[in-house]
């Protein structure tokens, strides 16, 4: 799990990502993506980390965009509010889709 768009997970989670599979393990991706206010520049390194996951042996990404997530928020709520909320959320998504693959590998 990470945020994307600073570059650093995006740089980073493709190396984790192959080390993973190489030892074998299902490897699965879930990210927050740059606020629309953040600028082209984020969103394109938040962009790329797709690629390097699933070149890295990643078997599955998925992505929260934080500029939907604010729009969930009280529109006066601190932007500390709104990160604890995208958070949550990816939080939640990975858990639930592990949830999912956890069931499935029980049959």
């Amino acid at each position: 799990m990470a945020g994307l768009g600073g570059g650093a997970a995006t740089g980073i989670c493709p190396v984790l990502a192959r080390a993973a599979h190489e030892a074998g393990a299902l490897v699965l991706a879930f990210a927050a993506m740059p606020f629309d206010y953040e600028g082209n520049l984020r969103l394109n390194h938040a962009r790329q980390g797709p690629g390097g996951i699933k070149g890295g042996g990643g078997s599955g990404w998925s992505a929260c965009p934080n500029h939907i997530i604010s729009k969930l928020v009280d529109e006066n709520a601190q932007l500390l509010d709104v990160f604890r909320t995208s958070t949550e959320l990816v939080v939640e998504g990975g858990a639930g889709h592990l949830a999912v693959v956890d069931a499935q590998g029980a049959h």
